[in-house]
């Protein structure tokens, strides 16, 4: 074991190292404040500003988009929306199953475990055919949404 001033001396020295690191970062953040309070007086022109000519833009894209409420894409975005809780709820169930057949792997319970295999691979079959129609939907959707750039613009 170390001895008692060894540890002391340990000790300070990491006290004075998170002591300096901490001063760094504080000294980064107030250069950091100082820049950005210079940089508030003019209109910042950059990439990725989210702003009401952002949101103007979105909406002017979602009325070239979807058209109306009538059109086919809000029955693919509606199914997409319902896939994709299924799927959340798929998801957290097959957890669960997955650490029930640890468990009964664990307990050395054999029966149990082919029992609970089982019903992984019953409730596999939909989480698949879930996964599939989402994939589908996606594409199916994106294809929709190219067409009626391409037409809008041309």
């Amino acid at each position: 074991m170390l001895k008692n001033n060894t540890r002391k001396g340990i000790l300070a020295s990491i006290f004075v190292i998170i002591f300096i690191l901490i001063k760094i970062r504080f000294s980064k953040s107030q250069t950091d404040k100082l820049d950005i309070s210079k940089l508030k007086g003019k209109k910042q022109k950059g990439r990725g500003n989210v702003d009401s000519v952002f949101f103007q833009r979105i909406i002017k894209l979602i009325k070239i988009v979807i058209p109306s409420w009538k059109c086919g894409a809000i029955v693919d975005i509606v199914m997409l929306t319902v896939m994709l809780v299924l799927r959340t709820y798929l998801s957290i169930y097959l957890a669960g199953a997955n650490g029930r057949i640890v468990k009964a792997i664990i307990k050395l319970n054999f029966g149990l475990f082919f029992k609970r295999i089982l019903q992984l691979g019953i409730i596999a079959l939909p989480a698949s055919f879930v996964n599939s129609y989402l994939d589908f939907l996606n594409k199916s959707l994106g294809i929709y949404y190219r067409n009626r750039l391409t037409q809008y613009f041309t």
